[in-house]
């Protein structure tokens, strides 16, 4: 979605169907490039990190805070039997090439309460993930660790994680020394803490030798009381290379990590509102905004890898129309029991998916694809949005752990032509359903960057002057008078000074509809303000940049109270989802809150950001979505 505008029927000023105008500005310019990259999928990741290797410099923004959205968004993270990992990127992802050696162990320590080690498996179970249940207590200056292997085996490396707060608990070094009979032991090896860690400390040393014995010491940390150690590991590459289904989270890690070691710039959270063009009126860059408001992006070439090719219909590129009419949609989700809904077809794919973490409990569910009829009025950001609410309302089920943060689907309306400089890569093309699975989707992007690149070294001319596009907006539609729109213009951080700018144009933004209500946020404040609204009889559109609502008591997985009088709203709520019978809490109380709102008639907007204000003679009039 594009820049436009909500309005506020509470001042009695916009009508779906009018525009606003916007007053011209100068919008700071807050990066130059040869090729930007826009989206997050995993096609542009690799596209980011081909043209990066074809020697340009490379920028990407996506709009989700995470990588990978074609993938860990919509949980398509199995691969076909058919499909091979033939990337370094796609065995990161999909092959399990290390393996860990089995070992008991002792302590020369009592492990003592409330993390107690009863069964002496904490250590060596392969799970870290909560510090209640998953951590061990010592709290002696030093502990010792003596693993046995029950014969000799080669490792490779060897890890040690542990929990730590300030004050509290921590580890301030740790050493080891192996031995193949338990008497004759090997000189000390230091292990080397990871940077990184929020809430945990990560110990590594390589190793590289046939032991059987390890004894592994880490000493407490100054100021501490005790040491809460969480996992033990020791690695070797001498195991079998297993196909796995990953994690969203590791599809995320991965491609993070591919950009920031090849040294790609990136930034997520940032959705397109506007196309740059140069003096002979090609594309020359973006506006993008976000939670800093809007930035411009100067870029000699552009892949367009946004879901619904944004930039190509800036840019100008010609689209057959969305067809009105049933489409079909597919919607993966994770549960411990079959989602049964009426004209909907479910197909059970492989794998089993466990869940971590104290709140989620360690239940076990199955992927469930769904495949949906739902009909559509048209390509509007609005109608994909009732979409995805249709959608979920026909696929909670009781047993419900995860789903896809979006809907999947074969965009039915395609480029029909190209504009210089710019690069589609998507659904919006010309490509069969089979080249959008992930590993054909991955080649195609790298394709598509090294010929991004080319593009880019191809001597451009033109680019050092650009300017915001000028809107149009439709004929015979008058402005609203006297209105205008306010955003912060000041650059992604708050001590950036002095930057270049670009100029925009005075133009007219379109309005997408009229409420007497806008809600901007649905978290823990803002799922319930919609609600609200929506009873009284007020028409009310709530906005969530997130895909789902409760805020941190949801997403944030912070499902339970600490103090608080519990009557009232509160006492209905925990009623409600009490009564939905979820067998993970949050999962529950995240639909109790989507229901209640669609109950009540508020219009949901997943996905969508507001990044600016409609303002007349002082007074809020509306918002500015992204």
């Amino acid at each position: 979605m594009t820049l436009a505008v909500v309005g506020l029927t509470l001042v009695q000023l916009l009508s779906a169907g009018e525009c606003v105008q916007e007053s011209a500005r100068k919008i700071p310019l807050v990066k130059e490039t040869d090729v930007l990259v826009v989206g997050g999928s995993s096609a542009a990741v690799t596209a980011a990190l081909a043209a990066k290797a074809a020697g340009v410099d490379v920028y990407l923004v996506a709009p989700r805070p995470y990588l990978g959205d074609d993938i860990a968004g919509t949980l398509r993270l199995g691969l076909a039997d058919d499909e091979e990992p033939d990337t370094d990127l796609a065995k990161e992802i999909w092959l399990d090439r290390s393996s860990t050696v089995p070992f008991a162990y002792q302590a020369d320590a009592p492990a003592v309460a409330p993390h107690a080690d009863k069964s002496r498996t904490i250590l060596s179970d392969g799970k870290f993930d909560d510090p209640v249940s998953g951590s061990v207590q010592y709290d002696v200056p030093k502990v010792k660790i003596q693993a046995d292997f029950g014969e000799e085996r080669f490792v490779e490396s060897v890890e040690l994680v542990n929990y730590k707060r300030k004050g509290d608990f921590g580890v301030a070094r740790a050493r080891l020394v192996t031995s193949t009979d338990g008497k004759t032991w090997s000189r000390t090896i230091n292990l080397k803490e990871v940077p990184g860690g929020m809430e945990h400390q990560r110990w590594t040393a390589p190793l590289n030798a046939k032991v059987r014995y390890v004894g592994l010491a880490a000493f407490r940390r100054e100021g501490c009381r005790r040491m809460l150690l969480g996992e033990i590991a020791f690695r070797t590459k001498g195991g079998e290379v297993r196909r796995r289904i990953p994690t969203p989270l590791l599809v995320k890690q991965v491609f993070d990590a591919a950009l920031l070691t090849n040294g790609v710039d990136f930034l997520t959270g940032s959705y397109v509102t506007d196309i740059l063009r140069d003096g002979t009126g090609a594309a020359a860059g973006v506006v993008i905004a976000n939670r800093s408001g809007r930035q411009a992006i100067k870029a000699k070439t552009i892949v367009d890898a946004t879901e619904r090719a944004t930039v190509a219909r800036l840019a100008g590129v010609p689209f057959t129309p969305y067809p009105a009419g049933e489409q079909t949609f597919t919607r993966i989700v994770i549960s411990m029991d079959r989602p049964e809904s009426s004209g909907m077809a479910t197909r059970l794919l492989p794998g089993t998916y466990r869940t971590s973490g104290r709140t989620l409990k360690g239940k076990v569910g199955q992927a469930w694809e769904c495949t949906l009829k739902i009909p559509m009025k048209d390509g509007s950001f609005a109608s994909f949005a009732e979409a995805e609410q249709m959608a979920r309302d026909r696929t909670f089920t009781s047993g419900l752990l995860d789903a896809a943060d979006t809907l999947f689907q074969v965009p039915p309306d395609r480029a029909t032509g190209t504009v210089p400089h710019v690069f589609v890569l998507g659904g919006c093309t010309p490509l069969a359903a089979a080249e959008l699975r992930p590993l054909a989707f991955m080649r195609k992007g790298a394709e598509v960057g090294t010929a991004a690149a080319r593009d880019a070294q191809a001597g451009r001319t033109g680019v050092a002057s650009v300017q915001v596009a000028a809107r149009t907006g439709k004929t015979g539609i008058s402005p609203v008078q006297s209105c205008d729109t306010r955003e912060f213009l000041t650059g992604l951080r708050p001590y950036d000074k002095g930057l270049p700018t670009v100029e925009s144009p005075a133009g007219p933004l379109p309005v997408l509809g009229e409420y007497d209500v806008v809600v901007v946020g649905g978290g823990t404040a803002g799922a319930p303000a919609g609600i609200g609204s929506g009873r009284r009889g007020a028409k009310t559109l709530l906005i969530e940049y997130l895909y789902g609502l409760g805020g941190v008591g949801t997403l944030g997985m912070i499902g339970k109270y600490w103090y608080g009088n519990r009557v009232g709203f509160t006492s209905e709520h925990d009623k409600g989802v009490e009564a939905l019978g979820a067998a993970v809490h949050v999962v529950g109380k995240r639909e109790w809150w989507r229901r209640e709102n669609r109950a009540a008639g508020v219009e949901m907007w997943f996905g969508a950001m507001a990044c600016g204000a409609v303002v007349r003679d002082g007074r809020v009039a509306g918002v500015v979505v992204a």
